[in-house]
């Protein structure tokens, strides 16, 4: 009997934990839904209607020049933390090249969000170009590799990524006389100063649903949000 009267309430218990979950991920979902509505839908419009004279502000979209981003976030700060890099300057790469477009293809071959030229591929272990993770990692070693080699000036390194390192040693460590280099040069480094101003922060989303993922698969027995999870969701609610 007494077992039985235990399972019964392991059952009850389980059901109230079960409800209490589903109700806390209710409340999480309506409270970012009108965030994550503008965050999937104003990017696309931003593109559309773009007019660099609109204030900033009034609209509330992200900083002239920066292109959707959202898709790439987690990869891309991952990969500069591998690799002991800004991500802004990832960003601001991947802006300029493909405009976040991970299947960007130019005429001369170049491929991906970082338009990695196969030489360049072949070079740092990347089968696939257009594989946003393996091209963000190849794009990443390469532009590291240059800053390296310039001392760290972000200006030769940027130079170097897309007219090549032979050509800014060419010309005396400094940036080629191409137009395309140097128009290239300062519309990167416009970009990388405004996400280094304005540093992409993880969205609701990607919280909202890195907490289920992380827990549904023993939501019955044992779920809880975290503390950690918690602070972090309102803060963001905050800003």
């Amino acid at each position: 009997m007494m077992t039985l009267l235990q399972l019964s309430l392991s059952v009850v218990l389980a059901i109230l934990q079960l409800s209490f979950s589903i109700m806390l991920a209710l409340i999480c979902v309506f409270v970012t839904g009108s965030y994550i509505v503008s965050c999937y839908s104003a990017p696309v419009s931003a593109i559309k209607n773009h007019n660099p004279e609109r204030s900033l502000v009034a609209t509330n979209l992200a900083p002239i020049g920066i292109s959707p981003k959202f898709k790439f976030d987690q990869t891309i700060e991952e990969v500069a933390h591998t690799y002991g890099m800004e991500s802004a300057l990832l960003y601001a790469v991947i802006s300029v090249e493909s405009r976040h477009d991970p299947k960007a293809i130019s005429k001369k071959g170049a491929s991906g969000l970082m338009q990695l030229m196969p030489n360049i591929a072949r070079h740092y272990g990347v089968v696939d170009m257009l594989d946003p993770v393996q091209n963000i990692h190849g794009g990443a070693q390469y532009l590291r590799d240059m800053l390296i080699m310039f001392n760290n000036d972000v200006s030769l390194a940027v130079a170097a990524y897309n007219a090549g390192e032979t050509a800014v040693v060419r010309y005396g460590n400094h940036i080629p006389p191409y137009r395309e280099t140097m128009d290239y040069v300062p519309r990167v480094l416009n970009i990388y100063k405004e996400y280094q101003a304005n540093p992409p922060r993880p969205s609701h989303v990607v919280i909202v649903k890195k907490i289920l993922h992380a827990q549904l698969p023993n939501l019955a027995l044992s779920y809880t949000l975290g503390n950690a999870d918690l602070k972090e969701l309102v803060a963001l609610e905050s800003h």
